[in-house]
Formats: C-alpha cells, structure tokens, sequence
C-alpha cells in the first residue's frame, strides 16, 4: 500500500567557484564533511597554503546543519564574521576560508520550484494501463493505426520543430518554445519541461500548476530512459489511490525523458482531463522524438553559452591582467650606490601582491612591499585602490610610522570585513645607507650583511584594514657596501611541496641568499625562484609570489 502523505525532498548543498571560473555543486548527505589541503578530506585543496590541512567541518547534528573551524591558521569566517567553536548554518550563508568561498544551501529555499513526487510502495505491481517506449522503438515506429488527420498534424509538429530548435534562442525562452510544442502537438492541457537538480526536479517552463509525478514514473523516464503513455489514470490502481492526482482530474498522460545520447538531463510532461480524448501511441512517439531533438538543442544551447561567458571571462581577467602589471614598476630605479630589483608573479590571471618604487623627501627612495588578503580578482581590485593611496599618502614628508598610520585608517573605512593588508615600507638615504622603515603585519624582510649576519626587520605594527585603534613605529637600520636586503611576500616562504606537504620555508631562502649575497639583484631573484620551482616540482603557484632585492655596492 502506497503512502498519501506528500513530502518534497530537498539536498543541503555547497556551491563555490572554481579556478576557472565554473561553478560547482557538493551535495551533502548528512555525513561529517571536513575540507582543508589534507588528501584525506572530503574535499581537499594541497595547493592552497592559506588553508590548514584540516580547515573547517560541516556536518549534521540532528535536524540542523552546523559548522566547526578546525582549530585552521588563517581561520573560517561566516557573513563576514570569524567563528569559533560550532556554530548553525542558515541557508544562503557565505563562508570564506581563505580565498575560498562557499554558499551554503538547505534546498528549501526554491522548493516551490520544483515538481513533488509522490513516493510509491515498495513491490507495486507495474502500471497495468500504462505503455512505454524508448528513443530507438519511437524512431523505427510504423504504426498503421492512427488516422490522416493526425498524420498531417503530426508532421506539422515535426516541421515546426525543426524551424523553432535551429534557431538562436536563448535558453529561458528556449523551454518555453519546447513546451509549447509540445502541448500544440499532443493535444494536451497542460505541460511542463523540468529539468534535474540533484535529487529533484526544476522546473523550466509550464502551463498549469501543482504538478504530482509518482516516483515510480520518474524513475523510468529518467533512469530507465523510458517514454510512458497513461491511457486512462482511473485504471491504474496504484495512481487512483493518490486523491491529489484524482483531485487534479487527470485522465492521460504523457511522460518521455529529455535524452541526449544515453544521459537523460530532465524530462517532459503532459496530461489533459478528457475522458472522450486520450493521447495516442503516436503521440507518444511523436513527443519521445521531440523530446530528444529539444534535449541536444538544450545541450547544445548551454554548451554555447558555457563557452561564450568563458571566452568573455578570459577576455576579462587577460584585460585586468594587462592592467595591473601597469601598476607594477617597469623597471627599477637609480639608486646611486644600490642595485635594486622587483619581481612579482601572480597565482592566477591577477593578484594580491603589490610592490613598487617611491620619491620621497630629501632625495630618499622608499620601497614598499604589501599582500593583500586572498587572490585572484578581489585581491586584485583592493590591491590597486591600495596602491592609489600609498602613492598619494607618501608624498608628503611625514615620518613613516605617521604615514602607515593615515593609510591604515583609509583602508579600514574601506576594506570589506575579512580582508587585510600586511605591509612593510623602507626610506633609503642613497648617501649614508640609512633605512627607516616600518613594518605592518608583514613577512619581516632579511638584512643580510657580507659577512654573513643576518638581521630580520620585524614587524613594528598589526596588519592595515581591520582596526583604527593601531599604532604604528619606525625602525632604523644602516647598509654598507655588500649588504643586501631581501623583501618578499608569504608566497615565497610558503611554496609548498605537494608530495610531502612541506613549505619552502625561511631557511630555504635565506640559505639562497647566503649562497648568491655578492651577486646582482636580478640575479639573487632568478636563483631563489629557481630554488622554490625545484622544490615544489614545477607545480602552479599556489600563492602570489613577490620578491624584491637590494643591495649597497657603495659607501
């Protein structure tokens, strides 16, 4: 005995885009769901270093959907606000790690999109008044049966499928033709095209409302890939039982699968009240075959539009990537009595790091090195309105811990919530060697001397963007002849090994410096990335790289 009881079955899902710019779509089944650079996680990243090897947890506790940080370095952050501990999810909430952000989906939000289907008692004896048919019976069909009329009315259909499908349509207006067609064709009341969406139907386009399907039927159009003619509903004891469809008063029916090759991507509906009229073999072949061509020009439609919106998207990212190396120094400046050199490389199209070379009062020369949170085309547009700021703020002659102050406060009032700067600026006196500098949050550049000292410029503040209530302090340092001072981005120390999940590491690059200290800049850049590509074995950066060398050949 079958259930009456109606129930829409929904999926909690993940979405997030990928590197490329696809979206994808993680459907939780209830089982804890851990995702951080650890292969063993249901979801693993080993090439992003902002994330832990286990970074965050989702998992369903009862009849609520939670999530858990992982005791992760950079931490997890929920609309905007660091968790701790577990805490509830809500639908549509935006979670961040890293780079990476996910939106979480309950699968109620758009139940009033989708078709209810109507659970069926296991070991139902088969629809006793129901035919089938697939793609292949359909085309090779030479039923005698049907009468003249409907022939031409049939061929009429055929023939206004193929001029409706060749033609350009996009794909919201494309279902509505499809169904319509449909409906013409049949002789149908109403109809509906849905289309899959995980565990439920989604609905396309219609005519009429409050479509119940039995997941019996469902199940052999979209599984089984079979096309199924209801005669008369009253007949079929299993489907008269339901007083939903009873009370639709639905006579006939009509179901055939959306099928490209062997995959089925939705399925068509159509039913009418007649008791004089009933559908018709025919037009359940008629329909089975519309239905194939209508499922490749969909196929074909969204393939289309896949390819169009990536060419665009790459045109884009190409575009913004010619504009932000134009804010990036061409080259280095005359220093007399330095060498200097820059190099940045970004993980993706665009990024975060930012570099550049500065006038300053009293023939001094600033270098300034900074990393904004993330990668990709949000750190890039906040990295640019950075670089907008530095280089208005630091042309007056105020002392640098005043300076990163002022910035400090500009970013704040600016920077969305989680997003943040690290950043470390330096004064070079030419003449003296003298270094002022003032360091915020950043990696702490190496003063390597030429007898092998080695002293780190640490940081005298906390990163830009969070807080105005920060103060910041200058630092001093002098630069003989020989000495070398190295500014670089987290992106160099923590190139990781993907094999042995090791990251590249201080030592690794100081060791580098010590071994090409009396050599150009340019060439102390070119053999430390040289060093980080063999130790992760060519493998993508995983990170913004930015590396910036100078050094006293003078007193």
């Amino acid at each position: 005995m079958s259930s009456s009881a109606e129930s829409s079955t929904s999926t909690a899902v993940l979405l997030f885009h990928e590197q490329g710019g696809q979206l994808r779509r993680i459907n939780l089944d209830g089982r804890p769901f851990r995702i951080g650079r650890a292969s063993a996680n249901e979801l693993s990243f080993p090439e992003n270093a902002e994330l832990s090897r286990e970074h965050f947890l989702v998992e369903r506790v009862g009849d609520q959907w939670t999530i858990q940080d992982l005791n992760s370095r950079n931490g997890t952050v929920i609309d905007g606000r660091r968790i701790h501990g577990r805490v509830p999810l809500s639908d549509q909430d935006v979670i961040v790690a890293g780079h990476l952000s996910f939106t979480f989906m309950s699968g109620a939000a758009d139940a009033q999109n989708r078709i209810l289907l109507l659970e069926d008692a296991s070991g139902s004896p088969p629809l006793s008044h129901t035919r089938s048919t697939d793609l292949k019976a359909a085309l090779a069909s030479e039923s005698s049966d049907h009468v003249f009329s409907t022939e031409r009315a049939h061929l009429r259909a055929f023939v206004r499928a193929g001029r409706e499908l060749v033609s350009h349509r996009p794909m919201n207006e494309l279902f509505q033709v499809i169904l319509d067609m449909a409906v013409d064709a049949a002789g149908a009341s109403r109809g509906v095209v849905a289309l899959q969406d995980g565990n439920a139907l989604s609905i396309r386009a219609q005519r009429g409302t409050g479509f119940r399907l039995s997941t019996a039927i469902v199940k052999q159009v979209l599984t089984e890939k079979k096309s199924l003619l209801i005669v008369d509903i009253a007949g079929e004891s299993e489907l008269a039982k339901r007083d939903s469809i009873v009370a639709g008063k639905v006579r006939s029916v009509i179901a055939v699968p959306l099928q490209t090759e062997d995959h089925a991507i939705g399925l068509l509906y159509v039913d009418t009240p007649s008791r004089v009229f009933a559908f018709t073999s025919e037009d359940l072949n008629l329909l089975t075959v519309m239905a194939n061509v209508a499922a490749v020009r969909i196929e074909n439609a969204r393939l289309l539009e896949i390819e169009q919106e990536e060419k665009l998207w790459a045109h884009d990212r190409q575009q913004a990537a010619e504009i932000q190396r134009s804010l990036l120094p061409t080259s280095a400046p005359v220093i007399p009595g330095f060498e200097v050199a820059g190099y940045n490389a970004a993980s993706r199209t665009v990024g975060g790091d930012y570099y550049d070379f500065l006038p300053l009062s009293e023939g001094r020369v600033g270098i300034v090195v900074a990393d904004v949170a993330g990668k990709g085309m949000p750190a890039a547009l906040l990295m640019s309105g950075l670089q907008a700021k530095v280089q208005v703020l630091f042309e007056t002659g105020e002392n640098l811990a005043t300076q990163v102050t002022k910035l400090n406060r500009a970013l704040t009032s600016r920077f969305p919530p989680n997003r943040f700067v690290t950043f470390f600026v330096a004064a070079v006196s030419p003449e003296s060697g003298h270094i002022a500098f003032c360091n915020a949050g950043h990696n702490p550049p190496i003063l390597l001397g030429k007898n092998g000292a080695m002293t780190q410029l640490s940081a005298s503040g906390p990163v830009l963007g969070v807080s105005t209530n920060f103060s910041f302090e200058e630092g001093a340092c002098e630069m003989s002849a020989g000495d070398i001072l190295a500014l670089y981005s987290d992106g160099v120390t923590e190139a990781c090994d993907p094999v042995r999940q090791e990251e590249f590491g201080e030592d690794r690059l100081l060791q580098t410096l010590l071994q090409h200290r009396d050599k150009t800049p340019s060439t102390i850049i070119d053999a430390v990335m040289r060093q980080i590509s063999e130790f992760t074995g060519n493998a993508p950066l995983a990170d913004d790289v930015t590396l910036v060398v100078a050094r006293r050949v003078g007193a």
